[in-house]
């Protein structure tokens, strides 16, 4: 940078340059260091805000070759950063970081370069980052010593390939886990010791690959005092009626998400606990989801999106009538037309007139007709609503079964 434009910085004050460098991203302001004092002060400052850095490969690099710039860095990250995320870094950008403290991260979503050595690059990374609670790693990772992150609580390898299924006793029977991401794809490698992830007796929520939930998996789940989420990838090795057989009466809540093929229904009516029910992008014929929901003692809320179930609304509430515990009915992204509300009135009357509280029913997403459903869904035990409903969903070809404690 030029004297004159080093000089065009000192005449601006303090506010001023705060306001330049929060408009810059951060490898701009990574180039402000050093430049003059005040630069260097106030960059420093608006680091100090930060609780989150995100740094990829040309950033690691400029640190690697600018050992002040780390420096700086490094005391900022240590005394205020949470959560740092490194995308594909190598090993020789982060040696130079061995030289500082990094006790302070407690979050870290690390993807590796693909030539990076599987053992070497955790090595060094739990070397770096001692404290971590919460980990995502993608790229090559063998899983060797990772079990030193003793303090780690959620565990993400969706995303990593090379792992060496020698080390997963080791790991996943050291670590007190509470939260773990093993859906790496369907490695036969992996199946016999991928059981010792059901030896985690600190684990609450789990998500993997189907292939891997075998009857004695599902049994040692079971077993786990605290467990209370597992979602599967389905991989075309249904294991759901396994589980249902087995948990049954802990289950509370189901989502499908371009799943529900996995699942008959003669097997879904026998979640008797069952409180929630999600089903999603998924063709379902109206009698079988009026069958089921009648079988379903205890569900409250029904989920039903991206569907076209019932072509008249006489359908959806002969289902309603057949489901008096019901709250809630979500009907996201289902198109409603002109003829869809041909036949109402006394089966609609039928199916609120004795609740003990209204129905609420969301109608976001369902086309044109608003001015339909506000003219024929009135009802003093009926509260409509458009707006979009705020909830976790899962993704496609994966099933979240929710469960009581033991």
């Amino acid at each position: 940078m030029a004297d004159r434009e080093r000089m065009a910085f000192d005449l601006l004050n303090d506010d001023c340059l705060l306001d330049v460098i929060k408009r810059l991203e951060f490898p701009d302001q990574l180039s402000l260091l050093s430049l003059t004092p005040a630069l260097t002060e106030n960059v420093r400052y608006e680091w100090r805000n930060y609780t989150k850095y995100v740094l990829d490969a040309p950033e690691l690099i400029k640190l690697q070759r600018n050992p002040e710039h780390l420096l700086q860095l490094s005391e900022i990250i240590n005394s205020t950063v949470q959560e740092l995320v490194i995308d594909y870094g190598k090993v020789e950008h982060l040696q130079p970081w061995k030289k500082h403290s990094f006790s302070s991260i407690r979050t870290l979503k690390c993807s590796l370069d693909d030539e990076v050595d599987p053992a070497e690059g955790i090595r060094l990374l739990v070397e770096l980052f001692p404290a971590l609670t919460s980990l995502k790693l993608e790229g090559p990772i063998s899983g060797i010593d990772m079990w030193h992150w003793t303090e780690l609580q959620d565990l993400d390898l969706s995303g990593c390939y090379d792992l060496e299924p020698q080390y997963f006793k080791q790991i996943f029977g050291t670590l007190k886990l509470e939260k773990l991401n093993f859906a790496v794809g369907q490695r036969q490698s992996y199946l016999e010791e991928a059981l010792s992830i059901a030896s985690c007796r600190t684990l609450q929520e789990l998500q993997i690959d189907d292939f891997y939930v075998t009857e004695v998996f599902i049994a040692h789940l079971n077993m786990l005092p605290n467990f209370r989420r597992l979602t599967m990838r389905t991989t075309g090795n249904p294991k759901i009626e396994a589980i249902v057989n087995l948990m049954s009466y802990r289950i509370t809540q189901a989502q499908f998400n371009d799943a529900i093929w996995t699942c008959p229904a003669h097997v879904l009516q026998k979640l008797t606990s069952l409180e929630l029910l999600a089903i999603i992008e998924d063709d379902i014929e109206s009698s079988d989801i009026t069958l089921l929901v009648s079988n379903l003692p205890s569900l409250k809320q029904l989920h039903l999106i991206n569907t076209q179930i019932w072509r008249v609304a006489a359908d959806l509430w002969n289902m309603v009538n057949l489901c008096p515990s019901l709250e809630l009915i979500n009907l996201t992204g289902m198109q409603m037309y002109e003829d869809f509300f041909d036949v109402i009135g006394e089966k609609m009357e039928l199916s609120l007139r004795n609740r003990e509280k209204p129905l609420i029913v969301n109608l976001h997403n369902t086309g044109d007709q608003e001015h339909l459903i506000i003219k024929y869904f009135k009802h003093p035990n009926l509260k409509i609503s458009f707006e979009p409903l705020e909830m976790d969903f899962i993704e496609a070809s994966f099933i979240q079964l929710d469960f009581n404690s033991k």
